[in-house]
């Protein structure tokens, strides 16, 4: 077999999968953002809540706690998989989750959103976004630290949210 088809397959069998996923949290009504690599995927919820599962396949596994082998809840990710509202909310008020960090200017209501270039082609001289929407998104509070002081430097002025 052809690696280049394989690679085109894979990827959108994956794209259907994470696609899957999310319409699993909507249709329990909850607005979910895939991030980080495809192939493992973070979730989280309403940009403060990093949930904690893993899927496999077209398998969710809810976890008790981050990266633990603890699975309080699977469900396989078809068409139409779906959970009680009541089951969810179960899942995340009795599961532990990890926090989500965002950048915040100053004190207004934007957020860091991504980063453009004076020199779009060479990606130099880069410089801040900020939008009410869709805001970047850290796993860790160092991360979002190290960006802050970043832009800091830079002369923004920078909150970390949780």
């Amino acid at each position: 077999m052809n690696k280049q088809y394989y690679d085109s397959d894979l990827k959108i069998v994956i794209e259907r999968r994470n696609r899957r996923l999310k319409e699993f949290f909507k249709r329990g009504g909850y607005n979910v953002k895939i991030l980080g690599d495809m192939n493992k995927p973070v979730v989280v919820l309403d940009n403060k809540i990093l949930i904690s599962c893993y899927v496999k396949n077209f398998n969710l596994y809810f976890n008790k706690e981050p990266f633990s082998s603890t699975i309080v809840e699977s469900i396989k990710l078809t068409g139409d998989a779906k959970l009680s509202k009541e089951r969810l909310k179960e899942i995340f008020t009795t599961c532990k989750h990890r926090t989500a960090f965002k950048l915040k200017f100053g004190s207004t209501s934007l957020y860091l959103s991504g980063y453009n270039y004076v020199d779009k082609q060479n990606k130099t001289k880069k410089y801040p976004v900020f939008a009410r929407f869709d805001p970047k998104i850290y796993f860790t509070e160092s991360k979002a630290k190290e960006v802050a002081e970043f832009l800091e430097n830079e002369g923004y002025t920078i909150e970390i949210e949780k």
